[in-house]
């Protein structure tokens, strides 16, 4: 089975491959927050949950989960959705980490990252601390809106 580590690097992997923009904006950011699969949760009330590993200079640093209330949204056959953070300062990076619960859009603004074709990147209204993007599909390429999810440390 694989470990949370190697679907989060295989993930960077996989989004950087042939995107040198992304990759030089990986490259620069303090620490990246990789959510390999943000699942619904098909119990109780629902809503959604994932598990992710936050790399500070490559090196896994610490484990966090994402909750919401809502669902996520996915395309039609599409069974989890891959969420990517980059803290681009170190204040932002801080903020983070000393922060019991961090939710996206409230205790920090997230710019979302767009993708279009041939494969560029843009922060969407503006670039802030953090950036953000959320993909699904076979091929991690089908851009969804960032959710207002709750992250929190696990380990």
């Amino acid at each position: 089975m694989d470990t949370l580590e190697q679907r989060a690097s295989r993930v960077l992997d996989r989004v950087t491959h042939g995107s040198p923009d992304l990759a030089r904006l990986i490259d620069s950011a303090r620490a990246v927050l990789v959510f390999p699969e943000v699942v619904p949760m098909t119990f109780g009330e629902g809503g959604q949950y994932g598990e992710g590993a936050l790399l500070v200079a490559g090196a896994v640093v610490a484990h966090y989960a994402s909750t919401s209330a809502e669902p996520p949204l996915l395309p039609p056959g599409v069974a989890h959705r891959t969420d990517v953070l980059l803290f681009m300062t170190d204040e932002a990076l801080w903020d983070f980490r000393n922060r019991p619960v961090w939710r996206l859009g409230l205790d920090g603004r997230v710019s979302v990252l767009e993708h279009s074709r041939p494969p560029r990147w843009s922060a969407a209204g503006g670039q802030s601390p953090v950036l953000g993007f959320s993909l699904a599909g076979p091929a991690l390429r089908e851009p969804l809106r960032l959710a207002n999810n709750t992250l929190s440390r696990i380990r």
